[in-house]
């Protein structure tokens, strides 16, 4: 039961409390000492000193709360900004998305054009060589005539073989392109978000 103050140390406590952590006070026996100070200028300090606390607590309450709803606040705006940002990324990978997809099949349409108009080129030569190659081989043909022919045959091999070195670099150039031009938008997206 308490039955004890110590001044020197503000503390309540009973007669253990008092022999075992304050053996060397002064102790004030609150049966003695509590009617005086409940009439006293202490206690009436006191009631004010509560107001006073009371009133802090609650400014400091409604401070808390105007944090709170600011922090709520701003949580909220950076969701926006966050799920805008998203939003716009999306929107510019989708866009680049398609961009690339009519790129790739623009090459692939351009690409079977020039490989039809090759591979129609080579059967019409085939066929051509193919008749040069019987008259050659004929002993119907003079020698004269059959010298002709393999000097224009020769030199439609080489137009031909020339016409697809043509082809397939201007096949690997457009490829190139497209894979050059989307890394260095890779390059760029991946530095926007860090």
């Amino acid at each position: 039961m308490i039955n004890c103050f110590c001044p020197t140390h503000g503390d309540l406590g009973c007669g253990d409390c008092v022999v075992l952590d304050h053996r060397f006070c002064i102790i004030d026996y609150i049966a003695d000492v509590a009617k005086d100070f409940v009439i006293g200028i202490k206690f009436k300090e006191l009631r004010t000193s509560i107001k006073q606390a009371e009133s802090f607590l609650s400014a400091s309450i409604s401070n808390v709360d105007e944090l709170l709803d600011e922090v709520e606040n701003q949580f909220k705006h950076e969701i926006a900004r966050l799920l805008k940002f998203r939003a716009e990324i999306n929107a510019y990978l989708d866009r680049r998305e398609k961009e690339l997809l009519d790129n790739i099949r623009k090459v692939k349409i351009d690409d079977e054009n020039v490989l039809n108009a090759l591979k129609t080129d080579f059967e019409s030569v085939k066929s051509g060589l193919e008749a040069v190659r019987t008259n050659l081989s004929s002993g119907e043909t003079s020698v004269n005539q059959r010298y002709v022919v393999a000097r224009r045959v020769e030199k439609d091999i080489r137009n031909i073989l020339d016409k697809k070195e043509q082809t397939t670099e201007t096949q690997t150039q457009t490829l190139t392109q497209i894979i050059e031009t989307e890394s260095e938008n890779v390059s760029l997206l991946r530095s926007c978000l860090t």
